[in-house]
C-alpha cells in the first residue's frame, strides 16, 4: 500500500507583503502516485442487503461513528472482492431507511414495520434509540409498549392456574404416582380423565349451589313431625317468617340426602388434594381452600348435630348459633371461582379486575369523598323538614345511591335547597364514575383480545418468547 508523507507549503500572495496560506500536499512514498487526501472521502460503497444492491459513499457512512457500516473494511469476512460489494444477509426492505439515517443523521420509519423487527435490525447495524427523529421515537416506543405488553398479558394468562387457585408442583419424577394424581385432580388438561373429572366436579358445584336456592322455597322443605316438642310449638316469639320457616321446617329428604353426598364428595377430595399436593403451606392459604373450609366445617357440624338430635336446633337457645352456621354454609357458592380454571372467559375477567384495581381504589376513594361531603350537604339543607334524613347517617346512603344513578326512592329531598344539592350531588356522581370507567374496560378489552391466539390452545404459544426491552408498563398503558 502506497505510504503519504503530508507536509505544509507557503505561498506569497503579494509583492508588498507576505501573507501567508497553508496547503496541505501529500509527498508520494515508494514510487507510487500522488493521491488527493479527500478522495477517500468520495470513494464509492457497495453494499448488498439480501439480495438489494445499494450504493453509498464511505463519507456517508462516516457520519455515524462506531458502527457496523462506518467501520467496513476490505478485510472483513462479507466483503467480495470479485464483485466489489459488502453482502449482508438481512431485512432489504428495512436498509433503505437504515442507510437514510446515515445521509441525514435522522432515522424515520413507517409506522407499517414491525418494531421487534426494527429493534433486531437497530441493533445488527449498531444503531440506537437515540438516533430516531422526534417524529418517529415515540411510534417505536409505543410498538415494543404493545408487544411488551401482549407478552406480559400471555404470560399472566397462563399462570393464573398456579396463581389463583392451584400449587405448580416440584415432584421431579414425571411418573411417579403422586404426580399422576395432582396432574388429574388439579390439571384438566393434562389427560382426557382429568377432563371428565372435572366436568364432575363442576356438576356437583353446580348442583351443590342449586340445591341450596332450592331449600330456601316453602315447596322444598317439609314441615318437622318428629318429637314431642317443636320450636313453633314451644315459642311463638318469633315473627320473622324467613328464620320461622328454617327452624320449624327441614328440607326434603331428597335434598339432604344430595346434600350430604356431595359433603363426603367435596371432603374426600379436599383431602386427598391435601395428601399429594406437594406444597401444602400454599396450599391451606388459598383463597379457595379457605372457602372450602368455611362450607365443609359448618356443614359437618351442623349435620353431626342433627343426626345427634334433631330438635337440637330448634330450641330457642340455639336459634342464633343455627343461623350463624347457615350462614357460613352459603360459602359453597364461592366454589364457583374454581370454574374459572376450565373457562378462559372468567380468567379474563380476573385478570381485568387485578389490573384495574389502583382504578378501582381510586374511584372507591372519590366515592368516600363525595358521600361524605353530600351527606352533610344533604342533611344541612332538609334540616327544616320533618319528615325525612333524620341524621346525617341516611344521608350517607342517600348520597352513594344518588351518585350511582340507583335512586332507591326510600329517601329523597323535598326542599328546594334539597333538590339543589341533589341535583349537584347526582351530577357529581356520573363525573367521577366515568373517570376511571374507560381505563378499567380498556384493561377489560386487552386481556378480551387474547381469545384470538388462546383458541389456538397450542404449546407453542405458551413457550413462545419475544425478545423485546424489558420496559415496565402500567395496567392502564398496556391494555
Amino acid at each position: 500500500m502506497a505510504q503519504y508523507l503530508t507536509t505544509h507549503m507557503r505561498r506569497r500572495t503579494s509583492l508588498l507583503g507576505e501573507g501567508v496560506s497553508t496547503h496541505r500536499l501529500k509527498v508520494k512514498l515508494d514510487d507510487e502516485e500522488l493521491i488527493d487526501e479527500d478522495e477517500n472521502a468520495h470513494e464509492f460503497v457497495n453494499l448488498n442487503v439480501g439480495g438489494i444492491l445499494f450504493r453509498t459513499c464511505r463519507r456517508t457512512l462516516d457520519n455515524i461513528s462506531d458502527t457496523r457500516l462506518s467501520t467496513l473494511h476490505i478485510s472483513d469476512s462479507n466483503y467480495n472482492a470479485e464483485k466489489e460489494e459488502y453482502f449482508f444477509d438481512r431485512n432489504s426492505a428495512i436498509f433503505p431507511w437504515i442507510l437514510d439515517c446515515y445521509r441525514h443523521k435522522e432515522l424515520h420509519l413507517p409506522r407499517s414495520f414491525c418494531a421487534v423487527a426494527v429493534q433486531n435490525e437497530l441493533h445488527y447495524w449498531g444503531l440506537q434509540i437515540n438516533h430516531f427523529s422526534a417524529c418517529c421515537k415515540k411510534a417505536y416506543l409505543d410498538g415494543l409498549d404493545e408487544i411488551t405488553t401482549n407478552e406480559i398479558l400471555l404470560q399472566e394468562f397462563h399462570e393464573i392456574q398456579r396463581n389463583v387457585y392451584a400449587v405448580e408442583s416440584k415432584i421431579n419424577k414425571e411418573s411417579s404416582c403422586r404426580t399422576i394424581m395432582w396432574n388429574f385432580l388439579d390439571k384438566p388438561q393434562s389427560s382426557l380423565g382429568a377432563q371428565v373429572w372435572s366436568y364432575v366436579y363442576l356438576t356437583l358445584t353446580a348442583l351443590s349451589i342449586l340445591t341450596f336456592f332450592i331449600e330456601t322455597l316453602p315447596a322444598g322443605r317439609v314441615e318437622v313431625t318428629r318429637g314431642n316438642a317443636t320450636f313453633a310449638e314451644g315459642d311463638t316469639s318469633i315473627n320473622n317468617h324467613k328464620v320461622r320457616l328454617l327452624v320449624t321446617t327441614e328440607p326434603h329428604a331428597a335434598l339432604m340426602i344430595f346434600d350430604v353426598f356431595c359433603m363426603i364428595f367435596f371432603s374426600l377430595e379436599f383431602i386427598v388434594r391435601l395428601i399429594i399436593c406437594p406444597r401444602r403451606r400454599r396450599l391451606m392459604v388459598r383463597a379457595t381452600t379457605i372457602f372450602d373450609l368455611l362450607y365443609l366445617i359448618p356443614a359437618w357440624l351442623t349435620t353431626i348435630i342433627y343426626w345427634t338430635d334433631n330438635n337440637f336446633w330448634r330450641h330457642s337457645s340455639h336459634v342464633l348459633g343455627f343461623l350463624i352456621l347457615q350462614a357460613v354454609k352459603v360459602m359453597r357458592v364461592f366454589r364457583i371461582f374454581r370454574v374459572m380454571q376450565y373457562f378462559r372467559g372468567l380468567r379474563i375477567l380476573w385478570l381485568a379486575v387485578k389490573a384495574s384495581v389502583r382504578e378501582l381504589f381510586l374511584l372507591a376513594a372519590f366515592i368516600l369523598l363525595s358521600i361524605t361531603i353530600f351527606a352533610c350537604f344533604i342533611y344541612c339543607a332538609e334540616i327544616s323538614n320533618e319528615n325525612s334524613f333524620d341524621n346525617a347517617v341516611i344521608g350517607l346512603w342517600w348520597a352513594l345511591i344518588t351518585m350511582t344513578t340507583v335512586g332507591y326512592g326510600d329517601y329523597y329531598p323535598e326542599t328546594w335547597p334539597g333538590y339543589i344539592v341533589g341535583s349537584v350531588c347526582a351530577l357529581t356522581g356520573i363525573i367521577l364514575i366515568g373517570m376511571p370507567v374507560p381505563i378499567i374496560a380498556s384493561n377489560f378489552h386487552a386481556y378480551y383480545g387474547l381469545r384470538i391466539p388462546m383458541e389456538g390452545n397450542t404449546e407453542e404459544n405458551k413457550q413462545k418468547h419475544i425478545p423485546v426491552r424489558k420496559r415496565k408498563v402500567s395496567p392502564a398503558r398496556q391494555m
